[in-house]
């Protein structure tokens, strides 16, 4: 029994190991054009739109977002990602907004609930995507945390410093293969919980279903299993025991 349970054991682990090595290698870009230069593919770049809009109240910012209360309307936003808060807003409270100020090359995304531990700003994109990047300053704090979430595999965290005082800069993450779905973003200012322009992303692309390499292991994980259950002999045959 104790060898059987080790042959699961062992066919478990392998199964995780194999879909670890899966998730990509993350790269850091610090220069918009390295970053262009190293995708083989076209990138949107979200500006904001053109004028300031806030309070984006319900929290959650997309191609479809309509709050005509605030001039933004759906097709304002490129589609293919959506910007979102946990908790949502209050009533009232001016923190989810478009700005227009702080250096920035137009209207931004930012935060202005300065809580101490600081809100994320959450990134979901509609499917995986390869890379990703955006403009910030020192509206962002001296540094910022940053966690990619991938299709498979362990997260990846980073805390990125943000060297400068109003300079613009530009922060780029490209993996090694398309399996991003979604990023967290936090900023480090006193008042600021995170502050972007320019957001880029490659064109996100349908999330793949089960491989047969997976759908194997699970095969292999079953007769495992089906291994460990107690049996007896009966002349030349093996029966379960109930």
């Amino acid at each position: 029994m104790m060898l059987r349970k080790l042959r699961v054991t062992y066919v478990l682990v392998a199964l995780q190991g194999t879909a670890t090595t899966l998730a990509g290698d993350v790269t850091p870009y610090f220069d918009r054009a390295s970053f262009n230069a190293s995708l083989a593919e076209s990138v949107t770049i979200e500006d904001f739109t053109s004028s300031s809009h806030f309070p984006i109240s319900t929290g959650i910012l997309n191609s479809e977002t309509n709050l005509p209360v605030i001039n933004l309307f759906p097709g304002d936003i490129e589609e293919g990602v959506t910007y979102s808060v946990l908790p949502s807003p209050a009533p009232g409270d001016l923190f989810f907004n478009i700005d227009n100020a702080g250096d920035l090359d137009g209207p931004f995304l930012d935060g202005l609930r300065g809580d101490d531990p600081h809100t994320p700003l959450t990134i979901t994109f509609d499917g995986v995507v390869r890379g990703f990047g955006f403009d910030t300053n020192s509206l962002m704090g001296p540094e910022f945390n940053l966690e990619i979430d991938f299709l498979v595999g362990p997260d990846y965290f980073a805390t990125v410093p943000n060297p400068g005082e109003r300079e613009v800069r530009f922060f780029g993450f490209i993996s090694s293969t398309q399996d991003i779905l979604s990023a967290q973003i936090t900023g480090s200012a006193n008042s600021f919980d995170f502050a972007l322009d320019n957001f880029t992303f490659t064109q996100p692309a349908a999330i793949p279903e089960p491989t047969t390499l997976t759908l194997a292991g699970l095969g292999l994980v079953a007769a495992a299993c089906w291994r460990m259950l107690p049996v007896t002999v009966s002349g030349n045959q093996l029966r379960l025991v109930d």
